[in-house]
């Protein structure tokens, strides 16, 4: 029989509270806007395969199982979802970054070393303040398209402005 998981809201922020087997609690916090996509599912604690310090919320089992954070971001299958702070316990969407396995090795690498994570593209720069890729057109300085999640979404906008396409903010 699942232990019961408990919720609790905190102004902007939600508390999901699983009990472990072993008797332990674990708190994780979620935007409150994602509470009910969150309750939908019975929660359980998932250990990283490299330590028992990093302790997950998973829902389901095995490779059916859905992890919390990819829940709370909406990460599509060929993503990643990396904690930026690395705080497992912190699954508000503005501390979940997606992206493709290079691009969260590059911002795993810059946090290390405490330096600004780079696209390795013309015109896609990160904003720190933001926490997101700027885009620009890579001919063009003055010209600004937008912020974006991904270093792939900002290298789209990059792709229909220079196709003459109207893209990102403007």
């Amino acid at each position: 029989m699942p232990l019961q998981n408990d919720y609790e809201v905190r102004g902007a922020d939600a508390l999901l509270t699983i009990h472990a087997r072993n008797g332990r609690r674990f708190q994780y916090t979620i935007d409150a806007e994602d509470l009910p996509k969150v309750r939908r599912h019975q929660w359980h604690t998932s250990t990283s395969a490299h330590t028992d310090d990093n302790v997950y919320a998973k829902t389901g089992s095995g490779t059916q199982g859905k992890f919390l954070q990819r829940l709370v971001a909406d990460t599509p299958p060929d993503l990643i979802c990396c904690l930026k702070d690395t705080d497992q316990t912190n699954c508000r969407k503005s501390n979940l970054l997606n992206g493709t396995r290079w691009e969260i090795s590059q911002h795993t690498r810059a946090r290390r070393k405490g330096i600004v994570p780079q696209s390795g593209y013309v015109g896609v720069v990160w904003n720190e303040k933001m926490r997101q890729w700027r885009a620009g057109p890579p001919k063009d300085t003055n010209t600004f398209l937008g912020y974006y999640k991904t270093v792939r979404e900002a290298l789209a906008a990059q792709a229909e402005h220079e196709a003459g396409r109207k893209g990102g903010k403007q």
